[in-house]
């Protein structure tokens, strides 16, 4: 049996390196981009402690509803459940909802509907 020879064209072959390093950069540039917008999106916000748990106020809303701490920061590009609260003089009441964020932007999207996927934009309240 014979062997088999297999010519290797360097020009593809560097043009298929480049490719590569071009999506690593790619993939290394979101990423940094990432990391700043999460850090951004934790400097000012003003924190309220209600019964040993930390929560951000959610602006804009119908009402006042705040979000866990721990919940906001495990929001990613991706919808996520997460539970909103709102204080009342009876105790902290629950609504389950949907929260993402954009590449666009730093604000928080929730959506309220669990049946449609229409998400709005809102801001958390800033010291």
């Amino acid at each position: 049996m014979g062997s088999l020879n297999f010519k290797v064209d360097e020009k593809n072959l560097l043009s298929e390196k480049q490719r590569i390093w071009n999506q690593l950069n790619e993939n290394r540039l979101l990423r940094q981009k990432k990391e700043e917008c999460r850090k951004g999106r934790f400097l000012h916000e003003k924190c309220y402690t209600f019964k040993n748990e930390s929560y951000y106020k959610i602006l804009r809303m119908m009402g006042e509803y705040y979000i866990k701490v721990s919940d906001y920061e495990t929001i990613g590009l991706r919808q996520s459940e997460v539970t909103l609260y709102s204080y009342t003089f009876h105790g902290l009441k629950t609504m389950k909802c949907y929260a993402k964020f954009t590449k666009y932007s730093d604000k928080l999207f929730i959506s309220q509907a669990t049946t449609r996927d229409y998400f709005k934009m809102y801001d958390l309240e800033k010291e």
